[in-house]
């Protein structure tokens, strides 16, 4: 008996010195990886992003990493460019079609493969104008008069026509949508309105519908259809009426040219920070990433975007050059080198420029 008792004491004391033991160890682990990962930087990994042609789009956090490929359709968390690259999928590198686009907005810093022949006269033209109430310190309840004058002077009622491109009233009363609709009836052969903030709050759409019968605008002229949408909403992309019937155009038309007219600047993270708005007026929702990820298949097609809520502060025009996409902010406001754009149609191409509205300086 005294044999086992002293026996189960040693084993006693053992199982003790271990335990001590082990908890020393335990206690050093939790030490070394705690400062195994104060030395070693403890950041989230970075995962990339391809497009389809395997040119990489960026480095992000896992978050941000799984939101920009669930909006964005064109890009990939791997390059793939051996899976597209066969007999049934042709790997083409989408570009602009500049057989059909002359684009000699300074801004957009592209080089014309060819020269316009100035004795050209065109079909038709369109004059680009944002933010046409112009200077936000006035108290005119009408277009500013360097506006008006300008647009007399180098308009020919026969084939010019005027796109507005949101905030081309101070006020939404019907008086000021009146004078507007009064000017452009004795000044154009037709108009688009892409409506803006100034045009949507307070009321509604419901003085803008006493003078202008619609808020979405298709027309296609030789090689280019032009569209003015509604953007004024929660999204800052039209409704889903107005996109079905935007896309229903696009697969109808043989246009090679597209002209997409908006007030918001709905593709503003396409630009990665370089710009804002004038206002985030009705945005309640974060913007997509794939900013036209709700047009149909375009790819055969040069899609150009021109959007007006800009240049209230002076800004300078803005464009950036995607693959077939352009996207243009261009707007007046509070300052004397304020411009406006201008696209002449012809019957096998289009010309963008851009006009001064202070031709002497």
């Amino acid at each position: 008996m005294k044999k086992v008792l002293k026996a189960f004491k040693k084993n006693k004391s053992n199982k003790f010195i271990l335990l001590i033991i082990l908890s020393i160890f335990v206690f050093f682990s939790f030490q070394f990886f705690r400062n195994f990962n104060f030395f070693n930087n403890t950041s989230e990994p970075l995962y990339e992003i391809f497009d389809k042609q395997c040119n990489s789009i960026g480095f992000y956090e896992i978050n941000e990493y799984t939101e920009i490929l669930e909006n964005n359709k064109e890009y990939l968390g791997y390059c793939v460019l051996d899976a597209y690259a066969t007999t049934t999928t042709i790997n083409k590198n989408i570009a602009l079609n500049l057989d059909s686009l002359f684009l000699t907005i300074p801004a957009c810093k592209l080089n014309p493969n060819k020269t316009l022949d100035k004795n050209l006269k065109s079909e038709e033209e369109l004059f680009i104008v944002g933010h046409a109430y112009g200077d936000t310190f006035s108290n005119s309840n009408f277009l500013p008069g360097y506006l008006t004058k300008y647009l007399k002077e180098s308009k020919d009622a026969n084939f010019s026509s005027i796109a507005l491109t949101g905030d081309f009233v101070r006020s939404n009363d019907e008086a000021s949508f009146r004078k507007v609709k009064n000017f452009i009836d004795a000044n154009f052969k037709t108009y688009f309105l892409a409506l803006g903030n100034h045009e949507v709050e307070k009321n509604g759409l419901e003085n803008y519908f006493k003078i202008f019968k619609e808020d979405l605008f298709i027309q296609e002229y030789y090689d280019v259809l032009i569209i003015a949408a509604n953007f004024s909403n929660p999204t800052w992309l039209p409704s889903s009426k107005q996109i079905k019937a935007i896309n229903a155009a696009i697969e109808e038309t043989s246009a090679t040219n597209i002209l997409l007219l908006s007030h918001q600047i709905f593709w503003l993270r396409e630009t990665k920070g370089e710009i804002e708005p004038n206002s985030f007026a009705f945005l309640t929702e974060d913007l997509p990433y794939d900013s036209v990820g709700w047009i149909n298949d375009f790819n055969d097609k040069n899609l150009i975007i021109i959007s007006g809520d800009y240049g209230v502060k002076g800004q300078e025009t803005f464009c950036l050059i995607k693959e077939n996409k352009v996207f243009i902010a261009n707007g007046i406001g509070n300052s004397k080198n304020n411009t406006i754009l201008k696209l002449s149609i012809f019957r096998e191409f289009i010309y963008f420029e851009e006009l001064y509205l202070n031709k002497n300086d």
